[in-house]
C-alpha cells in the first residue's frame, strides 16, 4: 500500500466505529470503541488506511476490553453515497499481538495473537490461547468465536498437544479415592421351580 505520509503520536487517542461485542445487538450500539497506546504510526492513501497502536495499547468497547503490545487496524474508504465526513471507513481487520487479553462479563481469553474480523462476525485467537468462564478453562492451539454466539467456538489442537478443557470437580462418588471402588454386587439367585400341577385329577 503506498503511504502518502506517517503520524507518530505519544500518548495517542483514537475513536473507531464500534467493532464487535457480545451480542449482535452490542455491534449497532451507539457507543464509542477508544483505542489508546503510548505510540501511533498511520498511513493512508486515501482509499485505505493502516493504524498501529504500541506500548501499553488498549481497547475499550461495549462490555470489551483489550490490552495488548501492539494492535493494528486495517481500514477501507465507504462509498460516497455511504461517506459521512470524518468517518474513518470500515474496519476490515484488527490484529492484537504480544500478551494479548480480552475481558468480558463473565469471561476472559489469553492468547499471543487476536485476529477480529468484522466483516465476517468473527474473533480467532492463537498462540496458546486460553478461555475462562465460569464453566471452567479451555485451552488449544486456536480457537474461532463468532459474534452472538457466546456458548459456540470452535476449538482446534495442534503440534503442542490435545485441545484442553478443565471443569469444576465431579462430586464425591461415595468411596475414597485411596480405596478400590466396591466390587459389583452378585445377581440375585433364580426363583425356586415350582412343580407343575397333577392334571390327572384326584384318585377315584
Amino acid at each position: 500500500m503506498k503511504s502518502l505520509g506517517t503520524l507518530l503520536f505519544s500518548a495517542a487517542l483514537f475513536a473507531v466505529y464500534p467493532l464487535f461485542g457480545s451480542s449482535p445487538e452490542a455491534a449497532v450500539s451507539p457507543d464509542e470503541t477508544v483505542i489508546t497506546g503510548k505510540r501511533l504510526e498511520m498511513q493512508n492513501d486515501g482509499q485505505r488506511a493502516y493504524f498501529v497502536f504500541s506500548e501499553a495499547v488498549r481497547l475499550q468497547g461495549n462490555n470489551l476490553t483489550v490490552t495488548c503490545d501492539l494492535l493494528e487496524l486495517y481500514s477501507e474508504r465507504l462509498d460516497e453515497a455511504e461517506e459521512t465526513f470524518g468517518e474513518l471507513g470500515r474496519i476490515r481487520l484488527i490484529v492484537a499481538s504480544g500478551n494479548v487479553l480480552i475481558e468480558q462479563e463473565g469471561r476472559t481469553a489469553r492468547a499471543e495473537r487476536a485476529e477480529v474480523r468484522p466483516l465476517e462476525d468473527k474473533i480467532v485467537l492463537t498462540g496458546n490461547p486460553v478461555v475462562t468462564d465460569a464453566q471452567g478453562t479451555v485451552s488449544g492451539a486456536k480457537m474461532t468465536f463468532f459474534r452472538g454466539q457466546q456458548q459456540g467456538a470452535i476449538v482446534e489442537s495442534g503440534e503442542a498437544g490435545p485441545v484442553r478443557v478443565r471443569l469444576p470437580m465431579l462430586p464425591d462418588l461415595g468411596y475414597s479415592p485411596q480405596q478400590a471402588p466396591p466390587p459389583p454386587q452378585p445377581p440375585p439367585p433364580p426363583a425356586e421351580e415350582i412343580p407343575p400341577a397333577d392334571d390327572a385329577g384326584p384318585a377315584q
